[in-house]
């Protein structure tokens, strides 16, 4: 005699079981996790600052440049800035290196952190390693020393400011943009709004302006005249050997070489401290909770589907 098949009433109800166990598991687990992670890197950073001491500060400056940091591989400015100024305030700390790898950023982040470095009373010093170019090249020439890489991606002093246009791409597609402005230029940089060749004249002008900006702070660092730093500054960027060349660097070495030199310069032996960002609960709870909802529907999922099935 046959055993009688399970109702699909009671496979439903326990296959929501199983799920909702699963789930709790889950964010069990990730809540000991997140308190643990909080826990370590507390103490960790308490321990770390306490024992931690150098004579040479190093600042890591990589990713791009702007005023607050809107994604994770972006430069805060004003925690540059704090740092900086931290090293500069600290008697122990001799020089400060930026170590520098980014292709650049926003105008004013990068003026900025440019104007804080010739603030400091210490000798400043700039590595290069695969590019420092644009923004963070303006960045590095407010430095007392630029060393970089003979292949180093150095220079492109110049300012873009394009965008794509929509504008024929709605006509084409019979959508209508409904322009609402106080003040007819107001939307000028709208994707969405036709360039006409007054508004284009307008930003062309500021990019020039900033441009000028750009050139005359180059000239003014690398101690070069402006005619000099306009025949290089088309937007170009140049290799660290070109650099070297034309004035727009000091010499070509890596960190141990600018290190070595401080030494000798300085009377002293180098020791560095990094000067980093220091993960607080609210960076933790903000990184974690992604990672959380990510593990939290791969849980689910692979308690509804085979690991093939999620594949295809």
């Amino acid at each position: 005699m046959s055993s009688p098949k399970p109702h699909p009433e009671n496979k439903l109800w326990h296959a929501t079981k199983m799920i909702a166990s699963l789930a709790s598991f889950i964010l069990t687990l990730l809540v000991f996790l997140l308190v643990a992670s909080i826990a370590l890197n507390f103490f960790s950073s308490m321990f770390s600052q306490e024992i931690q001491s150098g004579n040479i500060a190093v600042i890591p400056l990589k990713g791009i440049i702007m005023t607050g940091q809107d994604f994770s591989e972006s430069i805060d400015s004003e925690e540059i800035i704090e740092f900086i100024e931290e090293a500069n305030e600290d008697s122990s700390i001799k020089a400060i290196i930026l170590d520098i790898n980014s292709p650049g950023g926003t105008p004013v982040a990068s003026e900025e952190i440019a104007s804080a470095i010739k603030k400091a009373n210490k000798t400043t010093v700039a590595v290069i390693r695969d590019v420092g170019a644009s923004g963070a090249y303006w960045v590095a020439s407010a430095t007392d020393q630029i060393w970089a890489n003979n292949m180093s991606i150095t220079g492109s002093i110049g300012v873009i400011g394009s965008y794509l246009e929509f504008a024929k791409f709605t006509q084409d597609w019979n959508l209508t943009y409904r322009r609402l402005v106080g003040g007819k230029n107001k939307d000028i940089g709208d994707p969405l709004a036709e360039l006409t060749p007054e508004k284009e004249a307008l930003l062309q002008n500021q990019i020039n302006l900033m441009h000028t900006y750009f050139i005359q702070a180059v000239a003014e660092n690398r101690n070069l005249s402006v005619e000099q730093v306009q025949e290089l500054a088309d937007g170009r960027t140049y290799l660290g050997s070109q650099a070297k060349e034309l004035g727009l660097i000091d010499s070509i070495g890596n960190m141990n070489d600018a290190l070595e030199t401080l030494e000798k310069q300085l009377n002293i032996t180098a020791k560095t401290i990094v000067y980093e960002h220091r993960a607080d609960v609210f960076d933790i709870l903000n990184r974690f909770s992604t990672q959380s909802m990510q593990a939290l529907g791969k849980g689910i999922g692979a308690g509804l589907l085979s690991r093939q099935r999620l594949l295809t």
